[in-house]
C-alpha cells in the first residue's frame, strides 16, 4: 500500500508532487483543467519512498500512458493558495519538482480525458492565449534558462498564525519531512550545528513551516540558531534524501526533501545565538570533514567543487521498496528505439 507525501491540518493541506515538461515537434505537453480554468503540466503527489523523478514518470504514464525518461530537474515550484470546500483545509501549500522529460519508445496517442482534465500537446504559438500554471512556466518555455530554477507562486496573502507547524508527517513506520537548511561557508570553515546526543555536525537548518517558503525558512533556522541575519546568495542544492531511522525514528524508514541555500559570505565567525539556544551552532574547519560525521553527506565535496548552478541529488542510505509489478518505475528503461 502506497502513501502520499501528503497531510492535513484544519488550517492549511500540504503536498508534495512530480511534474513532467515533455515536448514534441516544437509542441508541448499541457493538462487542460476544467475546474482550474487553466493549462498545467501533468503531475501528481510523490509516493513515500519515491523519488521525485519516479514519480514524475509514473504520472505521466498514468496520465497520458506515455513512457519517458527524465532529462533534468528544473524547477523547484512552491505554491500557496486558497482551496474553496470540500477540499481538507482552506489553505494548500505545494511543492512541486518539475522534470524536463523526453519521450521512450514508440509514442502512444494521447487518451480522451477523465472529465476534468484532458491532455493535450499545444503549439508555442497558442500559449499566448491560454492561462498557464505555474505562470514561471510560460518564461522558462521562451528562455530555456540552464540549471535549476525556483519558482514561488502565491495566490493568497501569508498567513502568520500558521508558522510553528513543520511540513512533517509520521507513520507507522514512515517519518516524511520537508527541510530547508544554509551552506555557510566563511574563509576556510564552514557553519554547522553539533547534535549532542548522537556526536554529530549538521547543516544548520530546520523543518519548512506551513505557509512558509524554502527561502524564508533557511533563514529563520540560521537567524534562530545564530543570532545572525544572514542573507542568501542562491539556491544551492535540492536533496531527496532516503534513510533508516535511528533515535526517535527507529523502527521507521525517513524520506526528507532538503532545500538547501548558500549563503553571502559576511567577513566575520562571530555568531550571536540568542539566549536559551543550545544548538552548539558553530564555524568547522572544511578540512575536518574529512575525519567528523556530518550531514549532508554530499556538503565536504560541494564545497570543495563550489558549483555555480543548484544541484539535484538523491541519497539513498537503504534499500529502496520493490516497486508494484507493472508500474513504469519497475520496468526496465527503453532505449530510443523502444
Amino acid at each position: 500500500m502506497t502513501r502520499d507525501c501528503a497531510f492535513a491540518t484544519q488550517d492549511c493541506s500540504f503536498r508534495y508532487r512530480a511534474a513532467a515538461l515533455l515536448e514534441r515537434g516544437g509542441r508541448v505537453l499541457l493538462v487542460s483543467s476544467a475546474s482550474h480554468g487553466a493549462l498545467g503540466l501533468p503531475g501528481g503527489a510523490v509516493h513515500l519512498d519515491e523519488t521525485a523523478a519516479d514519480a514524475a514518470r509514473r504520472e505521466l504514464f498514468e496520465e497520458t500512458g506515455l513512457h519517458a525518461a527524465p532529462v533534468r530537474l528544473i524547477a523547484l515550484h512552491e505554491c500557496f493558495f486558497d482551496t474553496p470546500a470540500p477540499a481538507p483545509a482552506p489553505r494548500a501549500h505545494v511543492v512541486e519538482l518539475v522534470f524536463l522529460m523526453r519521450i521512450e519508445g514508440e509514442d502512444a496517442p494521447l487518451p480522451p480525458g477523465n472529465g476534468d482534465e484532458t491532455p493535450r500537446w499545444v503549439a508555442p504559438d497558442a500559449l499566448d492565449a491560454e492561462r498557464l500554471f505555474p505562470p514561471a512556466l510560460r518564461e522558462w518555455l521562451r528562455t530555456r534558462p540552464t540549471g535549476i530554477q525556483h519558482w514561488v507562486t502565491r495566490e493568497n496573502e501569508p498567513l502568520s498564525e500558521l508558522l510553528g507547524a513543520d511540513c512533517c508527517f509520521t507513520g507507522e513506520s514512515v517519518w516524511f519531512r520537508y527541510r530547508a537548511a544554509v551552506i555557510a561557508p566563511e574563509g576556510d570553515a564552514v557553519l554547522m550545528a553539533h547534535f549532542t546526543p548522537e556526536n554529530y555536525d549538521y547543516a544548520v537548518g530546520g523543518g519548512v513551516y506551513l505557509d512558509e517558503t524554502a527561502e524564508d525558512a533557511a533563514l529563520r533556522e540560521a537567524w534562530e540558531e545564530t543570532g545572525v541575519r544572514f542573507e542568501t546568495e542562491r539556491l544551492a542544492v535540492i536533496n531527496e534524501s532516503f534513510f533508516d531511522g535511528r533515535g526517535t525514528l527507529s523502527g521507521r524508514r525517513a524520506h526528507v526533501l532538503e532545500v538547501y541555500f548558500l549563503l553571502k559570505p559576511r567577513g566575520t565567525t562571530a555568531l550571536h545565538p540568542p539566549q536559551g539556544e543550545d544548538a552548539g551552532a558553530h564555524y568547522l574547519p572544511i578540512e575536518t570533514l574529512d575525519t567528523t560525521e556530518h550531514f549532508p553527506l554530499f556538503l565536504r565535496d560541494y564545497l570543495r567543487e563550489r558549483p555555480q548552478t543548484a544541484l539535484h541529488l538523491v541519497t539513498r542510505e537503504n534499500e529502496p521498496p520493490r516497486p508494484d509489478p507493472g508500474t513504469p518505475a519497475a520496468q526496465p528503461p527503453m532505449t530510443d528505439e523502444g
